[in-house]
C-alpha cells in the first residue's frame, strides 16, 4: 500500500504518513514494517525476519539450559555471521 502511494507523494515519509491512519497505526510503526519488508525482499541490507526468528530460537534454547555441548558457541557464531549485537543486559552485578 505504501509503495502504491509513493508516486503520489514527494517522499516515502509523506506516503507513510498518509497510509498509517488508514490502517490504524502510527507512521513510525508503518515505516519500520516497510523497512523490514525491504530487508526480507533483499532490497535493503540487514537481518531478515527469518534470521531474527532463528537467533531468538537459539537464544531461548541457550537460556533454558537444555542445550547440548557447543550450542552457546553456535549462537555466538550465528550472531557473528549475521553481525548482530547481543542485547545489552546492563552492568555486570558481579563487578
Amino acid at each position: 500500500m505504501v509503495l502504491e502511494q509513493c508516486g503520489e507523494y514527494s517522499s516515502l515519509w509523506a506516503a507513510v504518513e498518509s497510509v498509517a491512519p488508514k490502517i490504524g497505526c502510527v507512521p513510525q510503526t508503518l515505516l519500520e514494517w516497510f523497512k523490514l519488508q525491504e530487508i526480507d525482499a533483499g532490497m535493503r541490507p540487514g537481518v531478515t525476519t527469518a534470521e531474527m526468528v532463528r537467533i531468538k530460537e537459539l537464544e531461548r534454547e541457550n537460556k533454558a539450559g537444555g542445550h547440548r555441548c557447543g550450542r552457546p558457541r553456535r549462537v555466538a557464531l550465528e550472531r557473528e555471521r549475521l553481525r548482530v549485537e547481543p542485547p545489552d543486559r546492563g552492568p555486570d552485578p558481579a563487578g
